[in-house]
């Protein structure tokens, strides 16, 4: 029978599998540029971890992918797309970067030349005057300061905008706000579609309805669950109530841990990106089914100490109880972590039990 609990995993793994494998699919462009003498060579990836992180006077003919809590680069030449995540991060006006740019940070100055699309999220984002974005920029932020020049579209999302004397943007400034922008005289912006946003207080009827549909998809997914498990894994079912332990909840904070590094010493050792993913999919579901497993596996426990009612009614009471308990604020997220850590852990010791 855990042979059966396994292969329905599996399938599942293999569909998401099969669907997504065009999106690794890319295009790949080589650019060909000429440097100074002094500027150091590198035709690969550079992937970086530290809390300080450096980069100059470099022609990198590949990706980047820096997290750190101050990233600076300058001098640089990019010939790939950057990924950086960063407290702050400068990238000066000497840089140009032929790729696309994915940015989250808390704090982003940006000086020099994006040549494609820039994608970033961060509270403070100040493209200065010498900045500019060959394609288009989706941003999201909290304080968005605007001087350089952007060749496309500018979209948006922000609480306060700021757009200064040296912009200019040869396509659409499409933003939502709480407040307007404030656009200089002198900036050169050739199209604005503004959407105010407007906090709206919900109903009393409004909130009844969002615990009642929380509450039902909660109650029904734990239902099925329980159903799949009677029809299709009786012997998973028989050892849920013999794993409710703490030794369970331990094994499900291990897994939390050790299968995240797992997955980076995959990459690392340059395991193929299917079998990393199939792994992650796999811990993804685990999850995912983890409060019902722990809804039915303390039910079954139950069932067997007090016969008198049956396991659906079991079942449905701990739902119920649990759901309540949810609500609590933040009471309710230590008891739905434990419930959580308890179900991954029942899962993943009935997988690699030895007795079937």
């Amino acid at each position: 029978m855990k042979r059966k609990f396994i292969f329905c995993i599996l399938i599942a793994i293999i569909l998401v599998v099969t669907v997504s494998s065009a999106a690794f699919a890319t295009d790949t462009e080589i650019l060909n540029l000429e440097s100074e003498v002094s500027s150091k060579i590198i035709n690969r990836n550079i992937y970086n971890v530290d809390n300080l992180i450096e980069i100059s006077n470099e022609v990198v003919n590949g990706s980047i992918y820096l997290v750190g809590e101050k990233v600076n680069i300058k001098d640089e030449t990019i010939n790939g797309d950057i990924y950086i995540c960063a407290d702050e991060l400068t990238i000066d006006k000497n840089t140009v970067i032929n790729g696309n740019c994915f940015i989250v940070a808390l704090d982003a100055k940006i000086d020099g030349n994006l040549k494609r699309d820039l994608f970033i999220a961060a509270k403070e984002i100040n493209l200065s005057e010498s900045s500019q974005v060959g394609y288009d920029m989706n941003v999201a932020g909290e304080h968005v300061i605007l001087g350089g020049t952007f060749m496309r579209d500018v979209n948006g999302t922000m609480s306060i905008l700021e757009i200064m004397d040296t912009t200019k943007i040869f396509g659409q400034l499409n933003y939502s706000s709480e407040n307007e922008a404030t656009i200089s005289d002198k900036a050169e912006v050739e199209t604005i579609n503004f959407e105010k946003k407007i906090k709206e207080k919900k109903k009393v009827i409004d909130i009844v309805i969002d615990y009642v549909l929380s509450f039902t998809k909660y109650f029904v997914f734990t239902m099925v669950f329980m159903i799949v498990v009677i029809k299709l894994l009786p012997r998973y079912l028989e050892k849920m109530a013999s794993y409710v332990n703490v030794s369970s909840f331990g094994t499900g904070i291990i897994s939390l841990i050790i299968v995240p590094v797992f997955l980076v010493l995959l990459l690392l050792l340059k395991v193929t990106s299917y079998v990393s993913f199939a792994i992650l999919t796999l811990f993804i579901l685990l999850l995912l089914i983890s409060l019902a497993v722990s809804n039915v596996a303390v039910g079954k426990l139950i069932e067997n100490k007090h016969g008198k009612r049956k396991l659906p009614i079991w079942t449905a009471l701990i739902t119920l109880i649990t759901w309540i308990m949810f609500q609590i604020p933040v009471a309710g997220g230590i008891v739905a972590f434990i419930w959580i850590m308890l179900g991954l852990g029942i899962s993943i010791r009935y997988i690699f039990s030895r007795k079937k």
